[in-house]
């Protein structure tokens, strides 16, 4: 395949719905709740020449605390320390001597999470802060330098709070605290992994990588996105989740884009450990055993909770991650099917229904809640999970300076940008019809979105010598007709994860619902071959050249 130069970065948005625009890195997702912009401010490349100005070399390494460091850092911080990693990385002077730390941090505003870098002098002070990428409809003022040069000078023992130590500012409030929570756990955590450990200090710089930017490897001249004038290929699957994910990057170089993916892999494994409700340690889980009291969970679990209610409101419940019992009653999970009377079904009405679940932000803690409001509900999140750590993979990707990649994860695609020498514009997949596995007779160019098949071959389950589809409609209790299935393109993989799900309950309603979304496509067919597509699935195409 012949090389071209890229000569355009595009900013791709995660979002949830509504039709995408782009102005200045600007993109704006209208309608539905918990309405956003997502503004880039910083790539982490010019994130950490902010960080880390006078660096004559930058190393970095991922930290995950031992349980007494977290115990540590708990103490210091006062409240729970829910994430297992931090990455840190260590600007060092021409004798490779400390001189400055930085880590790049994500914290939760109203609704979505932000990402802002931190560094902080070998004595413990802040530097400098600034916001790498906001996702609020309100407070984007947080990553004015007004606002953030608050935190310079400030060290552990110092006060972070909202009003008093910290001047607030209108629209901003839960954002400005989250800013304020994620600067204290960063200069806990550099206290107790390092400031106070001088040895593991020495043994983690000697130890850990150099950052190679470029091919010299100087941190103080990273070659613009725009500017680079080559690309390196790196392909690789892992086994999560219970299905493979495949990861195909373009970067600048090989060592660069081969840690983009293995940290995009990373993020995926980590909402795994969140989400999964075949682990009986993820928050997920922890919530379903929760009966109706409240659990405190991680922004993450947070926001994929958000974004799941988000979707169930805009299927009309077609989606629901409450259909845990169902699942179980009828034997779905496990492969042993078994006919589940009306009177089992009426007994189960009062577990199911997405309105049960509720989600806040406990002010009064500092903390995100969520609970269930029936003890006995469950929480199956097979319809969106995928597609949930999709997108996170993609921020990821996207810090690393990443703008060509292809995700494929169990049948939800994403694809970023478009791969070097396309001449189509983007991605060509292949479209597996949603009846018959054997046919692949379409392809649609695919760019800065996702495309999800819902499809029952492979996954069904036969009782009594009656095929039955894997998917569940929340609102009869029964699982759907086996040879019905649905494609949707639309511009997140978790949009696109759920809605191939409902609308493989919904048929050709959920044409007529997304049919004023032009951003979104979809195509169903039904156990009769009938087939129903937006008017707008004109990118669609006969023939895989």
């Amino acid at each position: 395949m012949k090389i071209k130069t890229l000569s355009l970065y595009v900013l791709t948005t995660l979002l949830l719905g509504g039709c995408a625009s782009q102005q200045s890195g600007v993109v704006n997702t209208e309608g539905g709740r918990g309405d956003f912009y997502t503004t880039l401010h910083l790539t982490e490349k010019q994130a950490i020449e902010v960080a880390l100005p006078d660096a004559h070399l930058v190393k970095g390494i991922i930290v995950s605390p031992t349980k007494e460091e977290r115990a540590q850092i708990q103490s210091l911080i006062k409240r729970p320390l829910r994430q297992s990693r931090f990455r840190i990385f260590f600007g060092l002077n021409e004798k490779s001597e400390l001189e400055d730390y930085a880590i790049i941090q994500e914290e939760i505003g109203k609704f979505k999470l932000f990402t802002f870098i931190v560094s902080v002098s070998a004595s413990g002070k802040v530097n400098r802060a600034a916001v790498m990428v906001y996702r609020e409809a309100r407070g984007g003022e947080i990553a004015h330098r007004r606002y953030l040069q608050q935190y310079e000078g400030k060290k552990l023992s110092a006060p972070l709070n909202i009003n008093r130590d910290i001047v607030n500012i209108t629209g901003a409030t839960m954002s400005v605290n989250s800013m304020n929570r994620g600067v204290k756990k960063i200069l806990a955590a550099l206290e107790v992994l390092y400031r106070k450990n001088p040895q593991q200090l020495a043994d983690t710089i000697k130890t850990s990588h150099p950052l190679s930017f470029t091919e010299d490897e100087d941190v103080s001249s990273f070659p613009e996105v725009e500017n680079r004038s080559s690309h390196t290929q790196v392909i690789q699957s892992r086994l999560v989740m219970g299905s493979l994910c495949r990861i195909e990057a373009f970067g600048s170089t090989q060592k660069n884009t081969q840690m983009a993916v293995n940290l995009a892999f990373e993020k995926i494994e980590e909402i795994d450990e969140l989400i999964s409700d075949y682990k009986a340690t993820s928050e997920l889980s922890q919530l379903s055993k929760s009966g109706s009291d409240w659990v405190k969970v991680s922004p993450l679990t947070y926001d994929f909770l958000n974004r799941s209610i988000d979707l169930s409101e805009k299927t009309d419940g077609a989606f629901d991650l409450t259909i845990g019992p169902l699942m179980d009653a009828w034997g779905i999970r496990s492969r042993q099917p078994r006919r589940v009377s009306e009177r089992e079904l009426n007994k189960l009405n009062s577990l199911i229904g997405f309105e049960k679940i509720e989600i806040q932000f406990d002010e009064r803690r500092e903390s995100y809640q969520a609970r269930l409001l029936k003890k006995g509900m469950r929480l199956d999140p097979g319809a969106i999970g995928k597609g949930y750590a999709i997108d996170q993979a993609v921020e990821v990707l996207k810090s690393q300076g990443i703008d060509s990649a292809l995700i494929n994860f169990s049948g939800c695609i994403y694809a970023m940008g478009q791969p070097p020498g396309s001449t189509s514009g983007g991605w060509e997949v292949a479209v597996r019809d949603p009846i018959d596995p054997n046919q692949v007779d379409k392809a649609i160019v695919l760019r800065d979105a996702s495309i999800s098949t819902s499809a029952s071959y492979n996954k069904g389950v036969e009782l009594h010598g009656i095929k039955w589809h894997h998917i569940i409609d929340p609102k009869t209790r029964s699982p759907i007709a086996y040879r019905r299935g649905a494609v949707v393109v639309a511009p997140t993989a978790t949009a696109a994860d759920a809605w191939s799900t409902a609308a493989s309950v919904l048929g050709s309603r959920a044409v007529e619902m997304l049919e004023s979304k032009p951003i979104y496509k979809v195509w169903v067919k039904s156990e009769n071959l009938e087939e129903s597509s937006s008017t707008s699935w004109n990118l669609v195409s006969s023939g895989l050249h």
